[in-house]
């Protein structure tokens, strides 16, 4: 496992106090699913477990369906990692916009992270990890949980239907 204390001065750029964030190769098999689609399958993420969130699978590219990714203009900058850019995942008619994100240039000492892809779980329909005390689990998105607990009826975020558009390029 690789701890990093980002960064080792005690607080990182812009005066953000310096934060413990451990990378390490996950031995499960994590599979994400949107639109009827297999998005992601992989036996080769890296879990990234920073205090105060929940732990974060980053998906090498060739594990990825790239083909069902585009790339958006969004970005957004962690002072513990760097700028991040994003995607909208489209499959089966859906959407789900900037729910995936990537460190294509990590800070220093974050570099292993540099060009694996990390999805938000509740935008996406279905996650599984496989290998986890030897079997395999099904982790409910928000939306699964919420439907059982209104009886069917979501109330989150739903996607939207899928619209053409040009992809960014750069």
């Amino acid at each position: 496992m690789a701890t990093h204390e980002q960064p080792a001065t005690g607080s990182a750029p812009g005066g953000h106090p310096a934060r413990r964030i451990d990378v390490e190769p996950c031995a499960a098999r994590v599979r994400v699913s949107f639109g009827g689609e297999v998005v992601a399958d992989s036996a080769r993420t890296l879990l990234l477990r920073e205090e105060s969130y929940p732990p974060v699978h980053y998906f090498p590219r060739d594990d990825v369906r790239m083909d069902l990714l585009v790339r958006t203009e969004h970005t957004t900058r962690c002072p513990y990692k760097g700028v991040a850019s994003y995607r909208t995942v489209e499959a089966g008619g859906r959407a789900a916009e900037n729910a995936v994100w990537s460190y294509e240039h990590p800070i220093p000492g974050m570099t292993g992270i540099a060009g694996y892809l990390a999805f938000y779980r509740d935008r996406m329909d279905g996650w599984s990890e496989e290998g986890i005390l030897g079997g395999e689990v099904e982790r409910p998105v928000p939306q699964d949980l919420e439907r059982a607990v209104t009886g069917g009826k979501p109330r989150l975020r739903q996607a939207r239907p899928l619209t053409k558009r040009k992809p960014v390029t750069r």
